[in-house]
């Protein structure tokens, strides 16, 4: 299946250094929109780029932090529904007195966060992928540092084209637009089908 991935994830992945944060469940195709991203980007693994696949722990998020931190690119890939999830999970470790300092050094280092949903498309069943995106702006890293998971929530709910925020209904919303899906997938996959509803109604579907 090829994929037309949002410019902004190239653009993030040209950058020298810096950790992105790719979350998706089993099957949502996150490990080959990662490939995808990297050989779009022309960046290949070794030295310079680092991709860490599954469960991290506090020592493995230290690990990436300080890979990011000496001018990796480092690429994490998380199994979780929604990048904010992924994100709790990470920090959901035991990190003892130095949690402040980890907080700190990831809003620091942390440049995007994006989740993938795979849904059966209307051509000819082929799947299509919908990205909720999050770039890191100077309010959500200071959020982070403080542990506040409401700002990136309120972020991600008021979300604006242009923004470098898009959520998972926006963008499935672009998907019912190009009749790539239908109304009936956008709500089997939706994870706020209230939200969805208003928003298609806004839209006059």
């Amino acid at each position: 299946m090829k994929n037309e991935f949002p410019p902004v994830f190239t653009e993030t992945l040209m950058r020298p250094h810096g950790l992105v944060l790719f979350a998706g469940l089993r099957q949502s195709g996150v490990e080959e929109t990662v490939r995808g991203l990297l050989a779009a980007a022309n960046r290949r693994l070794g030295e310079d780029v680092v991709v860490m696949d599954g469960e991290l722990g506090a020592a493995g998020l230290k690990k990436a932090l300080t890979a990011a931190e000496e001018g990796r690119l480092v690429v994490l890939i998380q199994r979780a529904p929604t990048p904010l999830v992924a994100l709790r999970r990470l920090l959901s470790e035991d990190f003892g007195e130095g949690r402040r300092h980890v907080l700190w050094r990831l809003s620091e280092q942390l440049l995007l966060m994006s989740g993938q949903l795979r849904l059966k498309g209307m051509n000819d069943g082929r799947a299509v992928d919908a990205f909720e995106i999050l770039l890191m702006t100077p309010a959500l890293r200071a959020a982070l540092a403080q542990e506040d998971f409401s700002a990136a929530d309120q972020a991600l709910r008021s979300a604006a084209d242009g923004a470098g925020l898009v959520n998972f209904n926006q963008a499935i919303l672009q998907m019912l637009l190009r009749r790539q899906i239908d109304i009936k997938t956008a709500f089997e996959a939706t994870r706020d089908p209230s939200h969805l509803d208003e928003i298609l109604k806004q839209v006059g579907i």
